[in-house]
């Protein structure tokens, strides 16, 4: 029994390319192909194309990279502010109105981080993380939470003339990228971490009128990039260890000579000007 096949089906165009068996070649013999077989094998190709399309991968690679950075850098934004003993809502809601210079609060939270109080985004990272009274509006009664050493992607992390209170945790010390550390005017106590020594990049580091105690760790010495230190008005105790007063170290010279007399207390150095 024979089948009709109707006559409303259109038939399929013959374009299809029919495997040929492949023919035996002497060894080190040139295979030249016709040039319309590339076209059958790689319609789809711009050889010309291809530095573009390579770039454009790689744009696209390292923006969703971004996004996933910032996404990141969002949610250690957020446990740092509620940590220290802000409120969700003021973060993402309050805003400094140029026009009438006051504080106001949008009808909605916003989801834009880089909106939120006190924070920059630069490059698809949190860069700047400003947090002080001015800054925010209110001042912070918490403590600084392990979590602020997710944020590697910070240069200026300011916290000064709040009412934080703990200690200084020793995740501090993974934001290498630092160049302006401020903690000073809060209620910061404990002894200083070692860690602390590991942010080479700063070139500002104020802890005074705080509550830090014991001794200065040795490691602050490798911070040779200073110009400007003060670490005045806490209950720090080395019986061979001066605290310059607030204003008296200015300089990588001034700086770098104070840390030589006490790492050798021994040796005859004098704070010089810078």
């Amino acid at each position: 029994m024979s089948v009709k096949r109707s006559n409303d089906v259109a038939e399929a165009p013959h374009t299809a390319v029919i495997p040929q068996p492949a023919k035996n070649t002497k060894k080190d013999t040139d295979i030249v192909l016709p040039d319309d077989v590339w076209s059958e094998i790689v319609p789809f190709v711009d050889f010309k194309g291809l530095p573009a399309l390579a770039c454009a991968c790689k744009t696209t690679r390292d923006a969703a990279r971004d996004e996933d950075m910032l996404a990141r850098d969002k949610v250690y934004v957020l446990r740092c502010w509620l940590a220290l003993g802000g409120k969700e809502d003021t973060l993402r809601r309050r805003y400094w109105d140029e026009e009438t210079e006051e504080w106001k609060m949008r009808d909605e939270p916003s989801d834009n981080l880089a909106e939120w109080l006190g924070v920059t985004v630069e490059g698809g990272r949190v860069t700047k993380l400003n947090l002080s009274p001015l800054a925010t509006g209110e001042s912070l009664t918490g403590t600084i939470p392990a979590e602020i050493g997710a944020l590697d992607g910070l240069t200026y992390l300011s916290l000064h003339e709040n009412q934080i209170c703990g200690h200084l945790p020793s995740e501090i010390g993974r934001l290498t990228s630092l160049k302006n550390l401020c903690l000073y005017g809060n209620r910061l106590e404990g002894p200083l971490p070692a860690e602390l020594g590991a942010l080479t990049a700063l070139g500002t580091l104020t802890l005074d009128n705080d509550n830090f105690a014991g001794e200065i760790p040795s490691t602050l010495a490798n911070l040779t990039n200073l110009e400007d230190l003060d670490l005045s008005d806490n209950n720090f105790y080395d019986p061979n260890f001066y605290i310059p007063d607030k204003g008296e170290l200015r300089g990588k010279r001034q700086i770098q000579d104070f840390f030589a007399y006490f790492l050798n207390p021994m040796a005859k150095h004098e704070l010089d000007d810078p």
